[in-house]
């Protein structure tokens, strides 16, 4: 090692002042220059590792400490270019200068791919223009959101006025509901307490509704007509017929007697026939054509017009036995009478012929 020192710092080569004739101005201005490079060369590190110190984490750090090794071999070269001067050790100068090239060298292979990343860095004006656009748009931003503050306040007060309008509407409905409920209920039981039978039939012939007194009238189970033809009702012969007359009922729909006052009979459950009339009355406003059949149980009324038949065919029996008997008591009364006239007039004869002869 010490013959390796000696070797580079031991010499016997001419110091680089004799070529400047060890002038004095040429001294100062070399040796004055080399200070003032060395100087600033190895000012520059410091600044890059105060760069690096308060920007940590940079992306290419390690570039800033190849040029910073890079910066102090030139600045090593310069002082050995001093040392020079005066001294003979160019062997030591030449490796001082060896690892600066080496250094150089490789900042010069890693610069030139970097070149496009570092000038994909934006520079400090385009940096300072993003910003200033970044800035533009966090006002409209800003100004967007204020705006959108203020249409979902208007927004929320728009609910809550049409909330308020909807709560007053959903009352007043279930005010009506209520009121209709009440109606409907009232409608019920009218409809089940009238004395007739009162059948629902909607446009297809099918029993919409029916109170207990039309379910008693055909002898039917209370709830079970509702959903049933109504042409079940009628007796099978006149089942055809009936559903033509239903079919023009509803294409002309009138209030009026069902058969124009014929005997009209139906078919109860256990397969007898009740006489019945019937008052059709369509349902205005329905959209299933629904039509109000009365029913009439006229059976105990047929029941006394045959007794009253049967007693005025009695009374007509028994006057016209009067009618005879009277023509025989008045035949049997007049004969005595007419001898009684006819010896009357007899003797008022004689009596006024004896006053004449007299």
């Amino acid at each position: 090692m010490d013959e390796l020192w000696n070797y580079m710092f031991s010499s016997n080569l001419m110091p680089h002042g004799m070529c400047y004739l060890w002038r004095p101005d040429m001294l100062v201005l070399h040796a004055g220059s080399d200070t003032i490079i060395a100087l600033s060369y190895f000012s520059i590190p410091l600044a890059l590792a105060q760069y690096w110190k308060k920007r940590e984490g940079t992306e290419f750090g390690w570039v800033l400490k190849l040029f910073a090794a890079f910066i102090l071999a030139c600045g090593t070269t310069h002082l050995f270019s001093i040392w020079n001067i005066w001294n003979g050790d160019y062997y030591a100068q030449g490796l001082v200068k060896l690892i600066t090239a080496g250094v150089s060298l490789a900042t010069a292979i890693v610069i030139w791919p970097l070149i496009p990343r570092l000038v994909s860095i934006p520079s400090p004006v385009m940096l300072a223009e993003r910003n200033e656009a970044l800035h533009r748009e966090v006002d409209l931003r800003i100004s967007a959101e204020n705006r959108l503050r203020d249409f979902y306040a208007s927004l929320e007060q728009a609910v809550a006025d049409r909330t308020e309008e909807l709560q007053k509407a959903k009352d007043a409905l279930e005010r009506q509901i209520r009121s209709s409920d009440r109606v409907k209920q009232r409608l019920q039981s009218i409809f089940e307490s009238a004395p007739n039978g009162m059948i629902v039939v909607n446009r297809d012939g099918l029993i919409q509704q029916a109170n207990s007194t039309a379910h008693a009238i055909f002898n039917y189970p209370l709830g079970s007509l509702e959903g049933r033809p109504i042409e079940s009702l009628v007796p099978e012969k006149q089942r055809v017929q009936h559903q033509q007359d239903r079919n023009g009922y509803v294409a002309s729909p009138a209030k009026r007697m069902m058969g124009d006052r014929k005997d009209l009979r139906g078919l109860r459950l256990d397969g007898s026939m009740v006489p019945i009339e019937i008052g059709l009355n369509p349902v205005t406003g329905s959209e299933a054509g629904d039509v109000v059949a009365s029913v009439v149980d006229v059976s105990q009324r047929k029941a006394y017009e045959q007794k009253i038949e049967q007693r005025n065919t009695a009374l007509e029996r028994s006057n016209q036995e009067l009618k005879e008997f009277a023509f025989i008591a008045s035949h049997d009364l007049r004969e005595p009478l007419r001898k009684v006239i006819s010896f009357s007039a007899l003797r008022s004869f004689l009596w006024k012929s004896s006053i004449i002869r007299t």
